[in-house]
């Protein structure tokens, strides 16, 4: 594969700058789109040629130089970066998942996982994805339509979307509970030392370069993937993420002793009042969770085990929020 910026041919485009999204890359709705495929058909797809044709397109690309620390979030970006190293690695990014990262972490892969196969011993647990409002509906059916978004009944103002999965998967679309993310979150806050050979490396991970933002659509600030940002006047670290049917928040405070994660199955791709509510909530219950726990974290080391089990615990209601309005 060779991957060329066609507004600057020339230009040389690094690992780095794709994780630090200062590549040059921008979306392509009309190509975004199309990687939304129902159940785990994704599977059926190649990630090579995926991030290949996506990136053939001129209107895939920003006019701005790689490396020029103008950052743009991408997510084909990022699926450049796991297809850099199947390669490395020799294998799989979904297989270098599973034996490097969530084994090594007792994470067990019917517990997490890209496919829905992963969890045939327990569907029950697997959160149903829906989108308030049912004006949206043609709006859903002609932008995703091999998904089959159909209202829940007919005098429901509810969508349901059926379980999907994207053909760009290592950016997205890793499926496991709070629970299972906890271990992994807890692994960050102790500097990934079940991960890494050099514990250096996550202060890697967290410093940021100098940077702008393309044409000022973000306050995020990037480090390795992981990026900064201010909520309720606290600068914290981590990862948001949202597709349809589907929200959710990952944040440690600036001293990496707290973690706060959020999971649920509210609606937030849409412009309209209910997804700027959704959005909202989420970074309210963020920070108050923040502004009820730090306190205690400051006052003990011993407090910061409990205090981010505690929190896992009481935030995976809202997997079930949205569907109780």
């Amino acid at each position: 594969m060779k991957i060329i910026h066609p507004y600057y041919p020339n230009a040389i485009i690094t690992t780095r700058h794709l994780l630090t999204h200062t590549a040059g890359i921008g979306v392509n709705l009309a190509e975004e789109y199309k990687l939304y495929l129902p159940g785990d058909d994704f599977t059926k797809t190649n990630l090579g040629d995926i991030i290949e044709k996506y990136l053939s397109y001129n209107n895939s690309w920003l006019p701005v130089s790689p490396g020029h620390n103008i950052t743009s979030y991408s997510n084909i970006g990022a699926s450049l970066a796991a297809f850099i190293v199947e390669r490395v690695a020799n294998m799989s990014f979904e297989e270098y998942v599973q034996e490097k990262i969530l084994k090594v972490l007792g994470i067990d892969k019917k517990d997490a996982g890209y496919r829905l196969s992963n969890f045939q011993d327990k569907k029950e647990y697997l959160v149903g994805h829906y989108v308030y409002n049912a004006s949206w509906l043609q709006t859903f059916q002609h932008m995703v339509p091999q998904l089959n978004v159909s209202r829940v009944d007919n005098s429901s103002d509810w969508l349901y979307v059926p379980f999907y999965g994207i053909s760009r998967y290592p950016a997205g679309y890793l499926r496991m509970s709070a629970y299972s993310l906890s271990l992994f979150f807890q692994s960050f806050l102790n500097n990934f030392t079940q991960l890494l050979h050099n514990l250096s490396s996550v202060e890697e991970i967290i410093h940021v370069a100098p940077q702008t933002s393309y044409l000022n659509m973000s306050d995020s600030k990037y480090g390795l993937m992981w990026y900064w940002k201010v909520i309720g006047g606290r600068r914290l670290i981590g990862h948001e993420g949202s597709v349809p049917g589907i929200t959710t928040i990952m944040m440690a405070n600036e001293k990496r002793n707290l973690g706060v994660i959020i999971l649920t199955n509210g609606d937030t791709v849409r412009s309209d009042s209910q997804s700027d509510e959704v959005q909202n909530t989420i970074i309210n219950i963020t920070k108050d969770l923040f502004d009820c726990f730090e306190n205690l974290t400051n006052k003990s080391s011993a407090y910061r085990s409990y205090n981010f089990f505690l929190i896992y615990g009481i935030i995976s209601i809202l997997y079930f929020l949205y569907l109780m309005f």
